[in-house]
């Protein structure tokens, strides 16, 4: 059965959080995934806090980061802030992790952004120690612990899933080895997913371990295509070419990104294709099917981004309540 998550990066007060979250499971939606990003108004800096917070006021919905920063994090204090809401969700928590890519969340911690691949590597492996619930020590290049145990074990046996995203080659490998699936971003194109699955498989068949794929993608979805468009493509672009300003478009993968000289470049047009889930539940619904048969996933996470101009909040509900209305039955 395909799965649907939602994406919410923004602080609000927790009355509106609940309400979206509670939208969102009474519409059938099957996880709930904020991000995490530093010294950027409005953006959540702390997922596991969010997280909390609803775990109190949802009663299905899989609680998520999608993703939080292991590398701002000392491993033994993020093993057990999360296993403790594993246990005040009921088991319900998706710990996904990335390298991060922005200069400003090292920044303010005061830790190096060149030491991120080996800061990350070892706080999966640390967090997957200390989740047993046993002693253990570990010795790396950044931490060095000694008979260390973390309480309490979360409540998911023998653990919670752990995905790691990835958008290069090198990530999905990383993914692969170490993680129980690989979360895709919401920047690259289908044919670019395509190609870095080639390379997940293959290094998960190496190593012997499971494979999964996880999708994020933005959905803009209306009563007409005409709609849809109006709503949401405005703040679908600025999201882009504020990704394409930090460096997360991967011109290696998409060779006509390497002429994009300046963001005016980057319109709907050009983005939209093979990137963004959008028009009439019928339309979002053939794109999704081309997705997961293309990828073999089956689970989707989506965000929900209406433009300035509208009536956001209940631009946002309306989408969830239409996407869950008319969507997602076709997958049940």
């Amino acid at each position: 059965m395909a799965r649907f998550g939602l994406y919410f990066g923004a602080t609000v007060p927790l009355d509106q959080l609940s309400e979206l979250a509670q939208l969102a499971e009474a519409s059938g939606f099957d996880g709930w995934f904020c991000t995490e990003h530093h010294q950027q108004a409005g953006i959540n800096p702390s997922p596991l806090t969010a997280l909390a917070a609803l775990a109190g006021r949802t009663e299905r919905l899989r609680l998520g980061t999608a993703v939080l920063l292991p590398p701002l994090y000392h491993p033994t204090r993020l093993a057990a802030d999360a296993a403790v809401l594993d246990l005040l969700s009921s088991g319900r928590l998706i710990l996904g992790a990335g390298l991060g890519y922005q200069r400003g969340d090292f920044e303010a911690f005061g830790v190096p952004i060149r030491q991120r691949v080996s800061l990350l590597e070892e706080a999966v492996a640390i967090v997957k120690l200390a989740w047993t619930g046993e002693p253990f020590s570990f010795h790396g290049k950044r931490f060095q612990l000694e008979n260390v145990t973390v309480t309490p074990r979360p409540m998911q046996s023998p653990r919670p899933p752990i995905w790691l995203a990835g958008w290069t080659e090198p990530g999905v490998r990383r993914a692969a080895r170490l993680a129980d699936a690989w979360l895709t971003d919401p920047i690259l194109s289908l044919s670019a997913v395509r190609q870095l699955r080639a390379a997940y498989l293959g290094e998960a068949s190496a190593q012997g371990a499971p494979a999964a794929i996880t999708l994020m993608r933005p959905l803009a979805i209306g009563s007409t295509r005409e709609a849809a468009r109006a709503t949401y493509a405005d703040a679908t672009v600025a999201t882009y070419r504020y990704y394409w300003k930090h460096g997360a478009l991967n011109a290696d993968l998409e060779p006509w990104l390497q002429k994009v000289e300046d963001e005016s470049q980057l319109t709907w047009e050009a983005l939209a294709p093979e990137r963004v889930i959008f028009g009439t539940p019928e339309d979002c619904i053939a794109q999704i099917q081309e997705w997961y048969a293309a990828t073999g996933s089956s689970y989707m996470i989506l965000s929900i981004s209406p433009a300035a101009g509208v009536a956001r909040w209940a631009e946002i509900k309306a989408a969830i309540e239409l996407f869950g209305r008319e969507v997602i039955p076709a997958f049940r």
